[in-house]
């Protein structure tokens, strides 16, 4: 019992006085075992701050992501695939991959979390946006809808300092390696102004490659996708009561309309007949694959009624109806206005037409004749 007692004493004074002496004797084997120690601290909150910046870049992107599709309708195409994870890497080079359902973005980390953000979108998005109809688009074009694309997902993340880093790192140096990116950049502008990167350019590019797939990609196809960006370009940027873009792309593989409802005062004295009859007489031609109906605030139900009376006819066969808020700046650089609309009616395959590459023919017999040598 008194050894108990005393036990507890002399470990308080021996511990201490023990390690006192082992530094004064031993302070080289002491300076290795500290060293030791604070490597593993630093190694722990290393690791504990890697995890808390791709946390933080990876919750970026995916509410950005969220943001942008959260009010896509029902049968809209899946044009953005995946969620964005990180992983760290020593290499330079960024890689990103599919996997399932995400995108597993690799590269090394930058001291400034803005940076790691416009480094990670500018690889995630060319990976997980339409990854096949990329593959027959222009690749300028495409390169600079993936710029845009991602500029809108910095804003709708609520990142905007980030937007400097994204501007001097990725969209700066495209331009003066390329100085046509400047104009292609500027047309795709105008395009996402309007709501139409999301809900008709990308949607185009979508269905071709699910059309063409898995046929190789040619110069043909590749023109036809610039001359149509090029035309929604100057569509979107076209002055109201202006006429002098058409409001169709006839191309050899993208053939599609637009019906813009935006007049008043048609409207008020004939109501929804006139651009309902417009839009089932482009659907019946066998002109176009789709047909897009287009308008702005007052005029968003006339294009609710004229959708909801088209989509049931036999002619058409996916469908969709999005309302979407226009980008603030819409205002400014173009009219007092603050939601769109959008209606797509695209046109039903053919009887007998067969889409689906796995669908399996029934074996044809052929009858061989006889070969008589004489």
């Amino acid at each position: 019992m008194v050894g108990d007692a005393l036990l507890g004493p002399i470990a308080a004074v021996g511990i201490p006085l023990g390690l006192i002496v082992y530094v004064l004797l031993w302070p080289e084997k002491v300076q290795k075992v500290a060293g030791w120690l604070w490597r593993g601290v630093a190694l722990v909150k290393e690791s504990a701050e890697k995890e808390a910046v791709s946390k933080t870049v990876e919750g970026t992107v995916n509410d950005a992501r969220s943001r942008i599709l959260k009010r896509a309708p029902e049968g809209f195409p899946e044009i953005v695939a995946g969620r964005l994870e990180l992983k760290w890497t020593t290499a330079d080079e960024v890689k990103a991959v599919l996997e399932d359902d995400k995108v597993v973005v690799f590269m090394r980390r930058s001291t400034h979390n803005d940076d790691n953000i416009a480094h990670a979108l500018v690889a995630y998005v060319p990976r997980a946006v339409i990854e096949v109809g990329r593959r027959y688009t222009d690749k300028p074009t495409m390169r600079a809808a993936d710029l845009i694309l991602a500029k809108a997902l910095l804003t709708a993340g609520g990142r905007r300092s980030a937007l400097d880093s994204f501007y001097e790192q990725h969209v700066d140096p495209e331009i003066a390696a390329e100085p046509e990116m400047e104009q292609r950049l500027g047309d795709m502008d105008e395009i996402d102004l309007n709501g139409w990167l999301l809900r008709i350019l990308l949607p185009e590019l979508h269905e071709l490659g699910r059309q063409l797939h898995p046929s190789h990609p040619d110069a043909r196809v590749a023109a036809d996708t610039m001359k149509f960006a090029r035309w929604l370009g100057d569509l979107a940027r076209r002055p109201p009561g202006d006429d002098s873009v058409p409001l169709a792309h006839l191309g050899s593989m993208i053939r599609v309309v637009v019906v813009l409802v935006a007049n008043r005062q048609r409207l008020l004295e004939d109501g929804i007949e006139p651009y309902r009859k417009r839009a089932k007489s482009l659907i019946y031609s066998g002109d176009y694959d789709a047909v897009y109906l287009v308008a702005r605030d007052a005029h968003i139900p006339a294009v609710e009624e004229i959708y909801q009376r088209l989509a049931k006819d036999g002619r058409v066969g996916e469908h969709w109806l999005w309302k979407y808020r226009l980008r603030r700046d819409f205002e400014r650089r173009r009219l007092p206005r603050t939601h769109g609309v959008i209606a797509c009616l695209r046109m039903r395959a053919p009887d007998g037409d067969l889409s689906d590459a796995d669908e399996e023919l029934p074996p044809v017999e052929v009858e061989i004749p006889e070969i008589i040598h004489v």
